[in-house]
C-alpha cells in the first residue's frame, strides 16, 4: 500500500508544478504523506493548503 500513497504524491507534486496554487493539490499531498507517517512533511503540506484556501478544512 506504501507504494500506491508513494505514486499519489508524484502525481500532487506534478499537479502542483502545473499549478502551484492548487490548495486542494497540496491538501491531497498532505493526506499521502501523513498516511505514510511523514507528519512533518505533511503538516507542512497542510499549511500550504490553508494557506492558499482559508476556507479548506485541514487537519492540525
Amino acid at each position: 500500500m506504501d507504494e500506491r500513497y508513494e505514486e499519489a504524491i508524484e502525481a500532487f507534486e506534478k499537479a502542483i508544478d502545473i499549478n502551484p496554487d492548487d490548495a486542494y493539490a497540496w491538501y491531497l499531498k498532505g493526506s499521502a504523506l501523513n498516511s505514510l507517517g511523514r507528519d512533518e512533511e505533511a503538516v507542512e503540506a497542510y499549511e500550504k493548503a490553508k494557506e492558499l484556501d482559508s476556507n479548506l478544512q485541514v487537519p492540525s
